[in-house]
């Protein structure tokens, strides 16, 4: 059952936000509209207090108040320790709400997310959005993973309006990509041609294969004018740029982020690097022995949470990898970010299933009990779902992933319980294995 204690918090300090900080709310605007500007000033302060809000932590309560004091962590680290040290001891006081992490790497984790972060974010998507002439009466779709309710899917509707009444960050109507096939492809062309918006959020890989579709029938030129296209939570392949920018003009940009809530960058049309807000958090591109690289080398991309009071990730190596660019009054740039996959498996039909989408439109519950995991699609239709389980790990868990995994009698799912799984060649963890 869920705290009204904490509801009624979130809902004060919700009020209250852009009040109290809106020196903060005019510099991410400034930020963006004023080619990377950035106040060093209101960076330092942020810092400062949030260094002192880690005494409030017992891992971190000795660490000294400086950034290169504190020990670069990945996953498995936090995990060694335990959440209990990493939260804030006065959490059931703190405006806060719950994030699952992982998904789509293998690597699930649930934690706390301190409330002004999500605003914070908000305000970042806003005036991503603003840079690209985004107005008030614009209309902003998204395609994820959201997954329709059957008398929906009975009815080939595969599209919903959203509760919210803002456009940002997640549009006004979302359109699921688990049924974007050649045989409903139809349904969604017909649906955007008749009701267009004049920007879309995707996933490169779906948005993608929504052009084709359009291509496939008969749409040689867009049939309806986009003013901008961001694509997100995968890497884009210069294969991919280039079909959709032949297609749809150039008007793409890009976002990099996490559900750690500690980072995001951003490149637009006519940028060739993507460039980290330090109003957001504070990055690092560090080489093995973390230590910064140099223009032009790839190093890992590390971050700090200067908002998350209630569970910061402080240094928190993310697991993806950046040509390093620059580092200028405070802001880091890099060339490319290197880690994010498209994963897609293949239904019993043949049907290509984003697995950004699978996972993440849906919440598992089971995260929290999963230590790593990886799917097998080596035959179509069929998941074998290896995974290294929690003490906590139970029947139930069990029963949601296969339940959930196989989409509605689409995949045949089994479960093996593995002591490891092998990583990549360059230590990444692989999520599907095709």
């Amino acid at each position: 059952m869920k705290n009204p204690y904490n509801r009624i918090v979130n809902e004060i300090y919700k009020t209250f936000f852009p009040l109290l900080n809106k020196s903060l709310i005019d510099a991410i605007r400034d930020f963006y509209v004023n080619n990377y500007y950035i106040d060093k000033t209101i960076i330092e302060k942020r810092f400062k207090v949030f260094l002192k809000k880690t005494k409030n932590i017992d891992y971190y309560k000795d660490v000294q108040a400086s950034l290169d004091s504190y020990p670069v962590m990945t996953k498995e680290d936090y995990r060694k320790i335990g959440e209990k040290k990493l939260t804030n001891k006065f959490i059931s006081l703190l405006p806060k709400y719950k994030m699952n992490t992982g998904g789509s790497t293998g690597e699930p984790y649930e934690f706390y997310c301190d409330f002004s972060v999500g605003l914070i974010d908000f305000y970042h998507q806003k005036y991503q959005f603003e840079k690209m002439n985004f107005s008030k009466n614009d209309k902003l779709y998204v395609l994820n993973g959201w997954f329709p309710e059957d008398e929906l899917v009975s009815n080939r509707v595969f599209w919903r309006a959203k509760k919210n009444i803002n456009e940002f960050p997640f549009g006004s109507k979302e359109f699921s990509t688990h049924y974007l096939n050649s045989d409903n492809a139809g349904i969604y062309i017909d649906e955007l041609v008749s009701r267009p918006p004049q920007y879309f959020r995707s996933y490169p890989s779906v948005f993608v294969e929504l052009t084709k579709y359009l291509i496939t029938y008969g749409y040689k030129s867009p049939p309806f004018k986009l003013k901008g296209i961001q694509l997100t939570s995968e890497m884009t392949s210069k294969q991919q740029e280039d079909l959709l920018k032949k297609y749809w003009g150039d008007i793409i940009f890009f976002q990099y982020g996490h559900s750690e809530a500690a980072t995001i960058a951003s490149k637009y049309p006519g940028e060739e690097y993507y460039t980290f807000s330090p109003y957001y958090g504070l990055v690092e591109i560090l080489d093995e022995k973390n230590d910064p690289v140099k223009p032009g080398e790839v190093g890992r991309v590390v971050v700090t949470s200067i908002h998350n009071k209630v569970r910061p990730f402080i240094r928190y190596d993310t697991g993806d990898l950046a040509t390093f660019r620059d580092y200028n009054n405070g802001v880091v740039t890099v060339y490319d970010i290197a880690g994010r996959v498209q994963d897609v498996v293949e239904d019993k039909e043949g049907n290509i299933v984003s697995i950004t989408g699978l996972v993440f439109g849906q919440h598992f519950h089971a995260f929290k009990n999963i230590i790593s995991w990886q799917i097998n699609n080596e035959k179509k239709g069929v998941l074998y779902v290896d995974i290294i389980k929690e003490k906590s790990f139970t029947n139930d868990d069990e029963e949601e992933i296969i339940e959930k995994l196989s989409f509605k009698g689409r995949f045949k799912v089994y479960i093996r319980y593995v002591d490891k799984i092998t990583k990549t060649r360059a230590g990444k963890h692989k999520l599907v294995i095709r």
